[in-house]
């Protein structure tokens, strides 16, 4: 969108600065953005990424993701890509929910850890679970199965709850007592 309403629109990102707020560290990013190469008044923006990440979606990718979001916010206060207003980092994460993050010491294959390059200490890397294997089974898990019953001409209802009793080793009375866990076993069972 931004190109084709300026063919020579020009982006410059700074290099990152590092940033330490009451005991915080920041990287900072600022991305400059030219319409064209005679542009007076280029858009400003600046992004500070915690650092290191404070998630694992964030973390050891933080000067990609501050350099994304400077971008993103020039190009919106361009008016690229924003319909209403802009939200700030704070609004965006004030509308998710907590995520417990556990740290564990990083390791090499061979189990020593893997030292920090900064401070020689041993580094620490987020550990999340994802998915909680013992939680009900989802409907979408439930239906699949079902789908897959027929494919192998598992007779409905009563025949499939005693075909996957069998698999995972336990009586059901009916498929909404699966697990997660076990709910993906009869899948990848019932796939191959």
């Amino acid at each position: 969108m931004a190109l084709q309403k300026y063919p020579d629109l020009r982006v410059q990102e700074s290099q990152p600065v590092f940033r330490e707020i009451g005991n915080k560290l920041y990287i900072e990013i600022r991305c400059t953005v030219w319409r064209d190469k005679d542009d007076q008044l280029p858009c400003i923006a600046f992004c500070w990424e915690p650092f290191p990440g404070t998630t694992p979606y964030t973390r050891d990718s933080e000067q990609m993701n501050a350099s994304t979001s400077a971008l993103g916010r020039a190009l919106g206060m361009m008016g690229f890509g924003i319909d209403t207003k802009m939200a700030s980092k704070q609004e965006v994460l004030a509308r998710q929910p907590a995520v417990e993050v556990k740290t564990e010491t990083a390791k090499y294959d061979d189990g020593s850890p893997v030292p920090d390059p900064f401070t020689d200490e041993p580094q620490k890397t987020n550990v999340v679970q994802i998915r909680d294997p013992k939680a009900v089974a989802s409907a979408k898990q439930v239906g699949m199965i079902r789908a897959l019953a027929r494919t192998k001409n598992i007779p409905a209802g009563v025949g499939v709850v005693k075909a996957v009793s069998e698999v995972i080793g336990r009586d059901l009375l009916v498929l909404e007592e699966l697990t997660k866990g076990e709910a993906s076993q009869i899948i990848t069972a019932w796939k191959n």
